[in-house]
């Protein structure tokens, strides 16, 4: 799949429905449109499901930066895998783009 507005191949980035989407280049303020390579810190531990949460403070750290090695986009929910802990998968609500 490519970028609608510059034309690039997406790297890291599963897209679960098809339509227009931009890469990491071209939006570079949600954290859903990151890419392999993409750096991106933690915001918050106040979001997702209570379970996420545990998952995430369990794993994760503020001021810490961490850097995506794949993303799966849902039409309702995003998850994030970083390649600082590649066997757990984050929702992205967690960070924000470095």
């Amino acid at each position: 799949m490519k970028c609608k507005t510059c034309g690039k191949e997406f790297k890291g980035v599963l897209l679960e429905y098809y339509g227009d989407w931009e890469c990491s280049d071209c939006n570079k303020e949600d954290v859903i449109h990151s890419e392999e390579g993409t750096k991106i810190f933690l915001e918050t531990f106040s979001a997702g499901s209570s379970y996420e949460q545990l998952v995430a403070t369990n794993h994760l750290s503020f001021f810490k930066e961490y850097t995506v090695d794949k993303i799966e986009v849902g039409s309702w929910h995003t998850d994030v895998w970083l390649k600082e802990i590649p066997e757990i998968s984050f929702n992205s609500v967690f960070f924000v783009r470095a």
